[in-house]
Protein backbone atom coordinates (compact mmCIF):
# COMPACT_ATOMS: atom_id res chain seq x y z
CA UNK A 1 0.00 0.00 0.00
CA UNK A 2 2.89 2.36 0.73
CA UNK A 3 4.25 1.80 -2.76
CA UNK A 4 0.90 2.82 -4.23
CA UNK A 5 0.90 5.97 -2.06
CA UNK A 6 4.45 6.85 -3.11
CA UNK A 7 3.50 6.28 -6.76
CA UNK A 8 0.53 8.62 -6.35
CA UNK A 9 2.80 11.29 -4.81
CA UNK A 10 5.18 10.91 -7.76
CA UNK A 11 2.23 11.18 -10.17
CA UNK A 12 1.02 14.40 -8.51
CA UNK A 13 4.53 15.85 -8.71
CA UNK A 14 4.60 14.98 -12.41
CA UNK A 15 1.18 16.59 -13.00
CA UNK A 16 2.47 19.81 -11.42
CA UNK A 17 5.64 19.69 -13.54
CA UNK A 18 3.58 19.06 -16.67
CA UNK A 19 1.24 21.98 -15.89
CA UNK A 20 4.23 24.32 -15.49
CA UNK A 21 5.81 23.09 -18.72
CA UNK A 22 2.58 23.47 -20.68
CA UNK A 23 1.86 26.95 -19.36
CA UNK A 24 5.34 28.11 -20.37
CA UNK A 25 4.64 26.89 -23.92
CA UNK A 26 1.18 28.45 -24.18
CA UNK A 27 1.68 31.74 -22.34
CA UNK A 28 4.85 33.08 -23.89
CA UNK A 29 3.75 36.68 -24.40
CA UNK A 30 1.88 38.37 -21.61
CA UNK A 31 -1.19 36.63 -20.31
CA UNK A 32 -4.02 34.41 -21.47
CA UNK A 33 -7.59 34.99 -20.33
CA UNK A 34 -9.40 31.66 -20.07
CA UNK A 35 -12.79 33.06 -19.05
CA UNK A 36 -14.22 35.89 -16.92
CA UNK A 37 -12.83 34.36 -13.72
CA UNK A 38 -9.53 32.68 -14.59
CA UNK A 39 -6.51 33.94 -16.48
CA UNK A 40 -2.95 32.72 -16.79
CA UNK A 41 0.17 34.83 -16.46
CA UNK A 42 3.70 33.64 -15.72
CA UNK A 43 5.17 34.88 -12.44
CA UNK A 44 8.41 33.59 -10.89
CA UNK A 45 8.08 33.52 -7.10
CA UNK A 46 11.38 33.38 -5.23
CA UNK A 47 9.66 33.57 -1.85
CA UNK A 48 7.02 31.43 -0.18
CA UNK A 49 3.24 31.92 0.12
CA UNK A 50 2.09 35.37 -1.07
CA UNK A 51 5.74 36.07 -2.08
CA UNK A 52 6.84 36.40 1.54
CA UNK A 53 10.66 36.41 1.78
CA UNK A 54 10.91 37.14 -1.96
CA UNK A 55 14.55 38.06 -2.52
CA UNK A 56 17.09 38.28 -5.32
CA UNK A 57 19.84 37.30 -2.88
CA UNK A 58 21.40 33.92 -3.64
CA UNK A 59 22.22 33.33 0.03
CA UNK A 60 18.65 34.07 1.13
CA UNK A 61 17.26 31.76 -1.56
CA UNK A 62 19.64 28.92 -0.62
CA UNK A 63 18.73 29.26 3.07
CA UNK A 64 15.02 29.33 2.16
CA UNK A 65 15.43 26.22 -0.02
CA UNK A 66 17.21 24.38 2.82
CA UNK A 67 14.46 25.28 5.31
CA UNK A 68 11.71 24.25 2.86
CA UNK A 69 13.54 21.00 2.09
CA UNK A 70 13.83 20.20 5.81
CA UNK A 71 10.11 20.86 6.32
CA UNK A 72 9.21 18.60 3.39
CA UNK A 73 11.46 15.82 4.71
CA UNK A 74 9.85 16.13 8.14
CA UNK A 75 6.34 15.88 6.67
CA UNK A 76 7.46 12.88 4.57
CA UNK A 77 8.89 11.25 7.71
CA UNK A 78 5.59 11.77 9.58
CA UNK A 79 3.68 10.33 6.62
CA UNK A 80 5.82 7.18 6.50
CA UNK A 81 5.97 6.78 10.28
CA UNK A 82 2.22 7.07 10.81
CA UNK A 83 1.11 5.48 7.53
CA UNK A 84 -0.60 2.50 9.16
CA UNK A 85 -2.52 4.51 11.77
CA UNK A 86 -3.69 7.45 9.65
CA UNK A 87 -7.30 7.72 8.49
CA UNK A 88 -7.89 7.52 4.74
CA UNK A 89 -8.60 11.25 4.46
CA UNK A 90 -5.40 12.02 6.34
CA UNK A 91 -3.41 9.75 4.03
CA UNK A 92 -4.88 11.48 0.99
CA UNK A 93 -4.16 14.86 2.57
CA UNK A 94 -0.53 13.94 3.17
CA UNK A 95 -0.18 12.62 -0.37
CA UNK A 96 -1.60 15.82 -1.85
CA UNK A 97 0.63 17.99 0.32
CA UNK A 98 3.74 15.97 -0.51
CA UNK A 99 2.98 15.84 -4.24
CA UNK A 100 2.54 19.61 -4.35
CA UNK A 101 5.48 20.30 -2.05
CA UNK A 102 7.83 18.11 -4.10
CA UNK A 103 6.60 19.81 -7.30
CA UNK A 104 7.27 23.31 -5.99
CA UNK A 105 10.56 22.25 -4.38
CA UNK A 106 11.85 20.71 -7.62
CA UNK A 107 10.85 23.87 -9.46
CA UNK A 108 12.66 26.01 -6.87
CA UNK A 109 15.83 23.89 -7.03
CA UNK A 110 15.96 23.69 -10.83
CA UNK A 111 14.90 27.28 -11.63
CA UNK A 112 15.68 29.27 -8.51
CA UNK A 113 11.99 30.16 -8.19
CA UNK A 114 8.53 28.63 -8.26
CA UNK A 115 6.43 29.24 -11.37
CA UNK A 116 3.00 30.60 -10.43
CA UNK A 117 0.48 31.23 -13.18
CA UNK A 118 -3.18 30.99 -12.15
CA UNK A 119 -5.01 34.27 -11.47
CA UNK A 120 -8.58 34.18 -10.15
CA UNK A 121 -10.68 37.33 -10.34
CA UNK A 122 -14.14 38.75 -10.87
CA UNK A 123 -14.33 42.21 -12.42
CA UNK A 124 -11.67 44.13 -10.50
CA UNK A 125 -11.79 41.85 -7.43
CA UNK A 126 -8.71 39.58 -7.39
CA UNK A 127 -7.84 36.58 -5.24
CA UNK A 128 -4.86 37.83 -3.20
CA UNK A 129 -2.34 35.44 -4.76
CA UNK A 130 -1.13 34.02 -8.03
CA UNK A 131 -0.77 30.26 -7.63
CA UNK A 132 -0.13 26.96 -9.43
CA UNK A 133 -1.31 23.34 -9.40
CA UNK A 134 1.06 22.41 -6.55
CA UNK A 135 -0.40 25.17 -4.39
CA UNK A 136 -3.90 23.80 -5.03
CA UNK A 137 -2.74 20.30 -4.02
CA UNK A 138 -1.10 21.59 -0.84
CA UNK A 139 -4.14 23.67 0.15
CA UNK A 140 -6.62 20.88 -0.49
CA UNK A 141 -4.39 18.37 1.34
CA UNK A 142 -4.15 20.67 4.37
CA UNK A 143 -7.94 21.08 4.31
CA UNK A 144 -8.41 17.28 4.31
CA UNK A 145 -6.06 16.80 7.26
CA UNK A 146 -7.73 19.57 9.27
CA UNK A 147 -11.20 18.26 8.39
CA UNK A 148 -10.19 14.74 9.42
CA UNK A 149 -8.72 16.00 12.68
CA UNK A 150 -11.85 17.99 13.56
CA UNK A 151 -14.69 15.80 12.33
CA UNK A 152 -13.65 12.17 11.92
CA UNK A 153 -13.52 9.91 14.95
CA UNK A 154 -10.22 8.17 15.51
CA UNK A 155 -10.09 4.52 16.43
CA UNK A 156 -8.09 4.51 19.66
Amino acid sequence: MRLLALTFIFFLTFVDYLSKSLIQDYVKNGSYKYNDFISFEIFHNRGIAFSIFNSESLIANVILAIIIGAIILFIFYLFLRDFDILEKLELLGYMLILGGAFGNFLDRISNGSVLDFIIVNYDQLYFPAIFNVADILISFGAFLIIYSFLFIKKND
